[in-house]
């Protein structure tokens, strides 16, 4: 096996100081890419390589939904498009980002009464075991007691909430789409939907904490915020023979 001597990573973005995603201190970062020829890579600002082996395109992925659009429950934008009328709140999506959705799971469609539909699973990037978990459970408490569900216009202010803070951070929630981290850690996001529940009297309910006390544990969160330095780790500790 050939060891590899360097990493090359374009992105296709210019706030880079902002980026949410970690970036190993050995991968060189380098212009957006304008073209590839047969032994070379040409990037937008005229610099070019030749001496690449591989080349691994992560163009990403869309939120496609058939089944919602087929029947016209949720309309498809351009996949460029922006939100711009936010006081029609119509389900939509520009296949990056489902709005109106509270806490990326509740749709917000006036059309539709409140607890109709739920996405569950759809924040990123959560832990399944537990972020389905909380979130179904939300969903199965809330539709055998729609009671328990706050007004339209509530959710819509926490929603309208959590995207200015997002775009404070510079980010932008119709681009970067349904990244539970750019508002606020895993757990607390999890923590937070669990806490909706106990706050409404479900506290000490089969899978859900008495009042005060957090559902996520610890060592998830340990794990993810320190990969880096765990891989780091495991890497020296394997080379030393």
């Amino acid at each position: 096996m050939t060891d590899i001597t360097q990493t090359y990573l374009s992105l296709k973005t210019s706030n880079l100081p902002n980026l949410a995603i970690p970036i190993a201190s050995d991968v060189m970062i380098v212009a957006q890419i304008e073209q590839f020829t047969s032994h070379s890579v040409i990037f937008d600002d005229n610099t070019t390589l030749t001496h690449i082996d591989t080349i691994m395109l992560a163009t990403g992925h869309e939120y496609r939904i058939p089944y919602l659009t087929a029947g016209g429950q949720l309309t498809v934008m351009e996949p460029s498009s922006t939100y711009t009328d936010t006081n029609t709140r119509t389900l939509r999506t520009n296949l990056r980002y489902i709005w109106p959705l509270w806490r990326h799971m509740l749709p917000l469609d006036p059309a539709y009464p409140l607890g109709a539909l739920y996405f569950i699973n759809l924040g990123f990037p959560i832990i399944s075991t537990f972020g389905s978990i909380v979130q179904g459970l939300f969903a199965a408490h809330t539709i055998r007691n729609p009671e328990l569900l706050d007004s339209q216009e509530a959710f819509f202010a926490d929603l309208k909430e959590q995207e200015a803070r997002i775009r404070t951070k510079g980010y932008d929630p119709e681009r970067h789409g349904h990244r539970v981290y750019l508002d606020q850690s895993l757990d607390a996001y999890q923590d937070g939907i669990m806490r909706y529940s106990q706050d409404r009297g479900l506290g000490g309910w089969p899978e859900i904490p008495p009042a005060g006390q957090n559902y996520t544990p610890p060592w998830p969160y340990a794990t993810y915020d320190t990969a880096w330095t765990l891989k780091k780790g495991w890497d020296r500790w394997s080379g030393s023979g």
